[in-house]
């Protein structure tokens, strides 16, 4: 089981504009591919992961599941502020195999919220 949150893939702003965000890498492909690798290293094919929030920016056509079609795991998405384009109908279109705007799990007897805020 593994927790991440805002990727961002795709977020050209994130990489060039915000100050405080800002990125090391010259081109928004360079930090998608290094963000894909990074967690296929680290991911196993069927593991749980939950990512809270804010997975991609939608950016000329490009959807969550150009990238959630080469990340290893089953990748369960707790909706962040910049995920209003995925809807209860169409998640799984989108390669999640789950979506909440908030998910509660027992780790080590512990009751543990997940959520982007």
């Amino acid at each position: 089981m593994k927790f991440i949150s805002d990727t961002h893939f795709s977020h050209k702003k994130l990489i060039f504009v915000y100050e405080a965000e800002k990125r090391p890498f010259k081109i928004v492909e360079e930090h998608d591919e290094t963000l894909i690798h990074n967690w296929n290293s680290v991911v196993e094919k069927d593991e749980d992961v939950f990512h809270l929030g804010d997975f991609c920016q939608w950016y000329k056509g490009i959807s969550p599941k150009t990238f959630t079609s080469r990340l290893n795991g089953r990748i369960h998405l707790i909706r962040g502020n910049h995920d209003v384009n995925i809807t209860e109908e169409n998640y799984l279109e989108m390669g999640f195999s789950s979506l909440q705007d908030y998910f509660t799990i027992l780790y080590k007897d512990k009751r543990i919220l997940l959520t982007h805020y």
